[in-house]
């Protein structure tokens, strides 16, 4: 929250602050604190998936793969390596779902 104070605006404090919200359950307040974080940042992997994670808690599938999607289209930007295989699973799972006719 210090962080936030002093950056409000920070997307990468914003997704460490949804992921917290995310844990607790906290799911409409992680929404909205991620969707801002997105919004701030350019494309990364792990955090697009953090996005889709969400809108599976929601409820919110087609958003949740669209998120996936992304996630797995995002270069990191930094040297870390990304281990795109938990993603992949996680759209195989979540078009499955939407075939079946769950979520939104």
């Amino acid at each position: 929250m210090k962080a936030l104070k002093l950056e409000p605006e920070n997307g990468y404090f914003l997704d460490s602050l949804a992921w917290i919200y995310y844990k607790q359950g906290r799911y409409k307040e992680a929404l909205g604190k991620m969707q801002t974080a997105v919004r701030n940042i350019p494309p990364d992997p792990v955090v697009l998936e953090h996005l889709g994670d969400i809108y599976a808690a929601v409820g919110d599938l087609a958003s949740a793969a669209g998120a996936y999607e992304r996630s797995l289209k995002a270069e990191s930007d930094d040297e870390r390596e990304v281990d795109r295989e938990p993603v992949r699973k996680k759209l195989s799972e979540t078009r499955r779902k939407l075939k079946e006719g769950a979520g939104k």
